[in-house]
């Protein structure tokens, strides 16, 4: 099931909710209960890791950066 994120047009709450095809049109506002919430683009978040490509600034070997 998506979630969803909203926000509210007569009171600009910001808001996520989980979308289901029984609710898909049913979505109120948590804060005001106003009908018909404006749905916002959603960010994609990442699963990253790695190596920090930035070289250490302190100079080397005195700090934990370095150790």
């Amino acid at each position: 099931m998506p979630i969803y994120e909203y926000r509210c047009k007569d009171c600009t709450t910001e808001f996520e909710s989980i979308v289901t095809s029984a609710n898909v049109n049913s979505t109120t506002c948590p804060c005001c209960g106003a009908a018909e919430p404006k749905r916002l683009m959603s960010v994609i978040g990442g699963m990253g890791g790695g190596v920090d490509p930035s070289p250490p600034v302190c100079g080397g070997g005195a700090c934990e950066r370095c150790s």
